[in-house]
């Protein structure tokens, strides 16, 4: 089996300004870990899981039905696919993901919730210098905010809110009028997911003269172990006790 990412590209972003992998990881502001530009180490990561996966339909009796879905783009949100992984998920008993356990053979039996928000503070520009007092900072609500979201985090549930970008102001003479920051947040339970969304509604103002809004939500909800999964897990874990004695 083969694939050919331009062809790929070509399906999925019909308006790209061009198909090259280079042209596209910026176009798409994809994050890539895996080495320097134009090596070999990501496409050999992508195909040692097709690889794996392939091997694993093989062991399958002919008797068994299944669906091998390949998607492009799960490291950016799958924006282009998530309909169709939808569309699939809904139809199938079993849904088995080709991401790798942990470190000595455990599988992950659940996953995070990802939430991805931005919040954005309007403020009341003026002259830094003749005229402060009639200013508003929006960048220092900001500051606020961003202390106010440590706050909402749970470790011991699980919940991490990381502020990753700020950006605000025009000239650093002038009281800034706007200022925005780019949130991510991962939580275990739907619990939390809506204790977070609920709190990003309505969110305190340190300054009554700044307006504060967050937009966005979560793309991903958490999944939370046990409930039906629970019988598939314990198969798994015979499958391995069979295999390797442990």
């Amino acid at each position: 089996p083969w694939l050919c990412t331009m062809r790929l590209a070509k399906h999925l972003w019909p308006g790209a300004p061009a198909y090259g992998n280079q042209v596209l990881r910026y176009w798409r502001r994809m994050r890539i870990e895996a080495g320097p530009p134009h090596r070999a180490l990501a496409d050999a990561v992508v195909t040692a899981h097709l690889v794996l996966a392939l091997a694993a339909l093989k062991a399958l009796p002919e008797s068994v039905p299944f669906t091998l879905l390949v998607t492009p783009d799960e490291e950016v949100g799958s924006e282009a696919s998530r309909a169709v992984i939808e569309d699939w998920a809904r139809r199938s008993p079993l849904v088995l993901v080709l991401e790798s356990g942990m470190p000595g053979g455990a599988i992950k039996v659940g996953r995070s919730g990802v939430g991805d928000f931005t919040g954005s503070i309007t403020g009341i520009e003026s002259h830094a210098g003749l005229e402060p007092e009639k200013g508003a900072s929006a960048i220092q609500e900001l500051a606020h905010q961003v202390l106010w979201l440590g706050g909402l985090e749970n470790k011991v549930l699980g919940t991490t809110v990381s502020v990753g970008v700020v950006r605000g102001g025009t000239r650093s003479n002038v009281v800034a009028g706007h200022a925005e920051a780019q949130i991510d947040v991962r939580v275990t339970t739907r619990s939390e997911m809506d204790r977070i969304l609920n709190t990003l509604g309505a969110p305190p103002r340190f300054d009554a003269r700044c307006q504060v809004e967050y937009r966005g939500g979560f793309n991903r909800p958490p999944m939370e172990p046990g409930g039906p999964s629970q019988a598939w897990i314990n198969k798994a874990s015979q499958v391995w006790q069979a295999i390797t004695g442990e």
